[in-house]
């Protein structure tokens, strides 16, 4: 039983993560309250404030060397004096029906507050960041100290919250990311149960307060096909990525609306809102770009399609949904090309991309697409019913489904192009990672099985025994984190623990600059990543040799001859291993050895592995 409550109950320092994380979003939806003022919905709110501090963070992080912890003071004092003005006018900053979805996800909130960095991408990247700003209290560039992660060049603004609850928390904020992702799904879900009563032309006040909340947590997990814990509740952007690209997406559908009833001021507004959000888009990833591009460019389409908007209306908004975004995206871009250049993906010379493996790229995306059927069903949904709107009798149903089917399109054509032109050999082959690209579409995938859903519901809801199942949904966002706490805890698996102690207790003892190497023959490399990361503040000479690099004799002892002076961390002990670093090493046990400068190895410190 005490094994159990471990997942929900494990250290006091959950209640710093939940409060610092609180605070934050109530900031960010203070800010936002001030740029949307009594138009915008109250769930984009958080959003809207996250954009302001994208934008003053991308201005005077690049063009000034303001330290970013007076930034966050100045933005702080800000959210304050914009809350108080709000509040004066409307007691509610978050919106009423948020807070009781907030009860809802409660158990899932508890739970994630108690978990920690696991996963590979977290350490090489996203935690890498973080943690490079807080020491370093800018971005990188020229003149500052080098960053340990992996693309030092991405843009910031998912590691830019994360920086701010570690700075409350006094320390790397490692499930700061997590616990953000839950409270985005949360605002994703409300967006879509609103938008899908529009469409459906029904109205919130006649729909139980506590119901309509949990069927706003449900529609964003439970009918989620794009929910995958080991993506969701890490520091990863991806699921950051699909709730902005939604979220742009849905003030877009407000600027459409405000067009078709011939309201260009209302319009304007919704326009700029949602170019707030999509400069938030472009600010998380490099290839955001692409979604950023496609989200508005199927907004257009679905405004010149629509025989109710004005072409010079519909010009004019275009022009201030792109503008934030470029903005931001060229300032960056410039700090990039001047600072970090090289420091992230590339597009190959022409002479070398995949062409001849195109047929396998295809056949392996569909493949992948037929496995995920829920996700696909919702998408092909979204073809078949946008088709509707281009051929006329299109309805706010149909042209939504047709904003989502385009990008839906146009990503996987985009991702078929990267393949060819960005990856080589086997990841272009493979398709490496080319789900958890989709997954980058999973916010238009709620709002697509969202809106269908209410459709159907309003058609042919009268035939069903809906009136017995309507609390379903909340017991079973209830009960899911109970039921499923070992799952979704994958954080506490033995090898992570081990890894990280291991790790930690290396970067205490080493000397700052050392050279460090980690040897893993039955590993994936990931013990070598998690000791990059834990000895960044001490050294950047940290490599790693994993099962997929040659671990036979020979090739063990080519890579001794590169370890004089070293330390080396051993995880898996092989007979190779044996031959070339000696038999006292035995399988079941990590070791740290110091590689003399004449090839003398000597045996600093040992960890069994736990027996599990």
């Amino acid at each position: 039983m005490s094994e159990y409550a471990a997942f929900f109950f494990e250290d006091p320092r959950q209640i710093v993560a939940l409060a610092s994380i609180a605070l934050i979003w109530f900031g960010l939806a203070a800010l936002g309250s001030f740029i949307g003022g009594r138009e915008a919905d109250k769930p984009m709110y958080p959003l809207l404030g996250w954009a302001a501090v994208v934008v003053v963070y991308t201005l005077a992080g690049t063009l000034t060397d303001v330290p970013f912890t007076m930034l966050a003071a100045a933005l702080g004092a800000a959210a304050l004096v914009s809350a108080a003005v709000f509040v004066r006018r409307d007691r509610w900053l978050i919106d009423p029906v948020y807070l009781r979805m907030l009860v809802w996800a409660a158990p899932l909130l508890l739970l994630v507050s108690a978990m920690q960095g696991s996963q590979w991408d977290e350490f090489s990247h996203w935690l890498t960041g973080q943690k490079y700003l807080l020491n370093v209290d800018r971005f990188p560039g020229e003149g500052h100290p080098k960053s340990a992660a992996s693309f030092p060049a991405y843009p910031y603004a998912w590691q830019l919250l994360a920086y701010f609850a570690g700075r409350i928390q006094g320390g790397v904020a490692e499930n700061a990311g997590a616990l953000l992702n839950i409270l985005l799904l949360l605002t994703l879900g409300l967006l879509a149960v609103r938008r899908a009563l529009f469409v459906t032309g029904r109205d919130e006040a006649g729909i139980h307060p506590w119901l309509f909340a949990s069927l706003a947590v449900a529609a964003a997990t439970i009918f989620n096909p794009t929910f995958v814990q080991k993506v969701i509740l890490t520091a990863y952007a991806d699921l950051a990525t699909s709730v902005t690209l939604a979220a742009g997406v849905v003030a877009g559908w407000w600027m459409l609306d405000a067009l078709g009833e011939n309201d260009e001021r209302r319009a304007r507004k919704a326009a700029l809102l949602s170019g707030l959000i999509f400069a938030v888009l472009v600010s998380l990833k490099q290839s955001t770009l692409e979604l950023f591009g496609l989200g508005v460019g199927a907004l257009f389409f679905v405004g010149l399609v629509d025989p109710r908007i004005r072409f010079a209306s519909l010009v004019r908004c275009a022009v201030l949904i792109t503008l934030p975004a470029v903005v931001v995206y060229g300032v960056w871009r410039y700090y990039v090309a001047n600072e970090l250049a090289g420091r992230e993906f590339t597009i190959r010379p022409f002479d070398d991309w995949s062409i001849d493996l195109l047929p396998s790229i295809l056949g392996n995306m569909v493949y992948v697409l037929l496995k995920k059927s829920a996700y696909l069903a919702a998408m092909l949904a979204a073809v078949i019913v946008g088709a509707r709107a281009v051929m006329g009798g299109g309805t706010a149903y149909s042209r939504a489904m047709l904003t989502i089917a385009l990008i839906f399109l146009g990503h996987t054509a985009f991702l078929a192009f990267c393949y060819v032109a960005v990856f080589h050999g086997y990841e272009a082959k493979t398709i490496a990672s080319y789900w958890r690209y989709n997954q980058q579409l999973g916010g238009l995938a709620v709002l697509a099985i969202t809106l269908s859903g209410a459709v159907l519901l309003t058609r042919f809801g009268g035939r069903l025994p809906l009136a017995k199942l309507k609390w379903l949904p909340a017991v079973l966002i209830v009960i899911g984190p109970l039921a499923f706490a070992e799952k979704l805890r994958f954080d506490k698996a033995p090898a992570y623990a081990h890894y990280r102690g291991v790790a930690q207790t290396v970067a205490a003892r080493i000397e700052p600059g050392s050279k460090v190497r980690v040897l893993d023959p039955q590993g994936s490399g990931e013990s070598g990543i998690i000791m990059r990361y834990e000895a960044s503040d001490k050294t950047l000479d940290v490599a790693y040799q994993a099962a997929f690099h040659n671990m036979s004799e020979k090739g063990l002892r080519t890579f001794r001859e590169s370890l004089d002076g070293s330390y080396l961390l051993v995880h898996s002990v092989t007979a190779p291993v044996q031959a070339v670093f000696g038999a006292d090493l035995k399988p079941g046990v990590s070791y740290l050895l110091r590689i003399g400068a004449a090839g003398s190895v000597e045996i600093l410190a040992t960890w069994p592995w736990p027996a599990n």
